[in-house]
C-alpha cells in the first residue's frame, strides 16, 4: 500500500482541467495554458512533459530535474512562431507541481480495512480519467476539514463489500484516513492520481467497463460518481 501526504500549499481551486488566453504580443504569436495535468516521459535523455489525453511532447529546460514517471500539475506559454523542432513543443514561463502517483489498492480483510480507514471528506472539487500513453488513470481533488497535513488518502477495492466485483462495473472506494486529526473548521485540499491499469488492462477492444468511485461524504451530495472506458486498440 502506497500512502502521501497533503501539499499544503494546494489551493481549494486547484484544478481549473484547462483554461486558456491567446494573444498577438510583440514579434510573437502567444498562448498560455494554466492548470493542465500531465506526466514526464523521457526521450533520448530529455525530459518532456506529455499531457493527459494528448500525445504532444513539451520541452522546457525545468523539466529536466523530474524523473520519469512523476505527475505535474503545469502551467506554460507557447509561442507558436518560435517552434523550430516539428517532434516538440518548447514552452517557456513554466509553473510546476509534482503531486503523487499510487497505485490502487485491495481490501481482502478486516484488518487491512481498519488501516486504511474510511473517515469522510467534505467534497469532491474536481476528478477525471485519462490515459496516459498505455496508463489509465484517475485523478481527484478532495477537499476535507483538518488541522495538520498528515491525512492519508487511498482508491480502494473493497472485497469485503457485498457484490464488489461485478462483470460490467468496476467498484472502487475513495478512502480518507485523518490519521487522529482532532475536528478542524479549516477547509483543506489535495491532489493524488491513481493508476487503474492493473485493473482494466483485461478489458477487450471495443468493450465498455464502467467505473464507479463511492466516496465517503460529509454533505448531503450524492457519494458516487461514474467513470466509462473504452479501449480502442
Amino acid at each position: 500500500m502506497r500512502t502521501c501526504k497533503r501539499l499544503s500549499y494546494l489551493t481549494l481551486l486547484l484544478i481549473t482541467l484547462f483554461t486558456a488566453t491567446s494573444c498577438m504580443e510583440g514579434n510573437g504569436n502567444y498562448q498560455t495554458y494554466k492548470s493542465l495535468t500531465g506526466s514526464i516521459i523521457s526521450d533520448s535523455n530529455k525530459k518532456y512533459l506529455r499531457l493527459d489525453n494528448r500525445s504532444t511532447l513539451y520541452y522546457a529546460d525545468e523539466f529536466q530535474s523530474y524523473k520519469e514517471g512523476d505527475r505535474l500539475l503545469v502551467s506554460f506559454t507557447i509561442n507558436y512562431d518560435q517552434q523550430t523542432n516539428s517532434s516538440y513543443t518548447t514552452v517557456t514561463d513554466v509553473t510546476s507541481l509534482k503531486f503523487s502517483l499510487q497505485n490502487t489498492t485491495d481490501i481482502s480483510d478486516e484488518k487491512t480495512d481498519s488501516v486504511i480507514g474510511n473517515n469522510p471528506i467534505y467534497s469532491v472539487n474536481s476528478s477525471f480519467l485519462s490515459l496516459q500513453g498505455k496508463s489509465i488513470i484517475y485523478t481527484v481533488n478532495p477537499l476535507y476539514y483538518g488541522s495538520n497535513d498528515n491525512h492519508i488518502f487511498n482508491l480502494v477495492r473493497n472485497k469485503l463489500a457485498s457484490n464488489a466485483v461485478k462483470s460490467d462495473t468496476l467498484k472502487l472506494e475513495f478512502r480518507h484516513n485523518k490519521k487522529e486529526d482532532t475536528n478542524s473548521s479549516t477547509l483543506k485540499s489535495y491532489l493524488v492520481s491513481f493508476d487503474l491499469t492493473s485493473f482494466l488492462s483485461g478489458v477487450s477492444v471495443g468493450t465498455t467497463k464502467v467505473i464507479e468511485i463511492k466516496y465517503n461524504l460529509s454533505t448531503t451530495e450524492n457519494n458516487k460518481e461514474y467513470f466509462t472506458y473504452t479501449p480502442t486498440e
